[in-house]
Order: C-alpha cells, then structure tokens, then sequence
C-alpha cells in the first residue's frame, strides 16, 4: 500500500505531494504516520508535459496538474534567429518593392 508525502500548505483540500513510497518496509511508525496511506496512485497522462501529483487528504481524491515544458536556451535562441531571419527577409522584400516602384517612375 503507497504512502504519500505532502507539503503543508494551509489548504485543507489540496497538498502537493513531494514523495510517494511504494516500499514501506522498515519505514519507522513515525515517518508512515506522517504520511498518507492510498490503495494506488494514479498515472499521468503521457502528454509531453511536466506534471504534479495533488491529493484531497479528506477523501484520498487525486489528480495531476500539468504545465509546458520550458524551452530550452537552444529552443529560444533558434526562435529568435527565425523570427530575426524573418523580419530582414520581410525588409529586403519591402526594399525592392520600394526600389522598384521609384525606378519605374
């Protein structure tokens, strides 16, 4: 039987838990008293996303919140060499347009 470990933070329906325990074996009374027994505990979905297990303390409900990967410094760096590619390709387009309409004038 899993035991969870959460972290105190003043709400009374949601923890973050910080530690599940799957052996529980030589764990001393103290440390299993700190923590709170479940049947099982859920998967998260496989979605490419960072995420957190929560649980209800006052019915044992659990869930998982998710958020986006942060993007690496490379990631940044080669959207910002697009985004600058981009824009200079936009401004020789909109040069030669100029160039083009004042010579046909």
């Amino acid at each position: 039987m899993p035991v969870l470990f959460v972290e105190e933070n003043g709400l009374v329906d949601k923890k973050r838990v910080f530690r599940i325990a799957f052996v529980t074996e030589g764990m001393s009374d103290e440390d299993l008293a700190s923590g709170i027994r479940v049947d099982s505990v859920p998967e998260p979905e496989s979605n490419g996303m960072l995420y957190q297990l929560y649980i209800n303390p006052q019915n044992k409900e659990m869930w998982y919140e998710y958020e986006e990967v942060p993007k690496s410094e490379m990631e940044i760096l080669k959207e910002e060499n697009e985004a600058l590619k981009k824009s200079q390709a936009d401004q020789d387009e909109l040069l030669m347009q100029l160039m083009l309409s004042m010579g046909g004038n």
